[in-house]
C-alpha cells in the first residue's frame, strides 16, 4: 500500500468516527476564485495565500503524501501558479457542522 492509500485509508476511518458521533449535519460552498482573471484584487490575495501555504506550510507532508521530490513538486506548483495568472481558475471550500451525539 502506497504512503497516499494508507493515508487515505485513515482519513476515512477518522471522518467516519467523527461523523458517527454527529446528527443534524449541515454543508455549506463557496466557490472562491483564485488569480486575477476573473478574480479581481480577491483572486490575486487568494492565490497568493496559496502560494505561502503550498510552498511553506504544507509542502513537507505534500512531499511525502505524493512520493515526489522536493523540486518536482515546487516545478509542478509553478506550472499551477502560471495557470492561476493565464486562466480563470476557483476552488470550492466546503465547511460542514453537526450537533454531537449524547454517548
Amino acid at each position: 500500500m502506497s504512503n497516499s492509500q494508507a493515508s487515505s485509508s485513515q482519513t476515512d476511518i477518522n471522518l467516519s468516527n467523527i461523523l458517527s458521533k454527529l446528527t443534524d449535519i449541515h454543508s455549506d460552498t463557496q466557490t472562491i476564485p483564485i488569480g486575477g482573471v476573473h478574480g479581481g484584487k480577491i483572486g490575486k490575495i487568494y492565490a497568493e495565500l496559496l502560494g505561502m501555504y503550498f510552498e511553506n506550510t504544507v509542502v513537507d507532508v505534500l512531499l511525502w503524501y505524493m512520493g515526489m521530490s522536493r523540486e518536482s513538486y515546487l516545478e509542478m506548483w509553478k506550472l499551477c501558479q502560471e495557470e492561476f495568472k493565464n486562466y480563470a481558475s476557483f476552488t470550492n471550500l466546503v465547511k460542514f457542522w453537526g450537533r454531537k451525539t449524547s454517548e
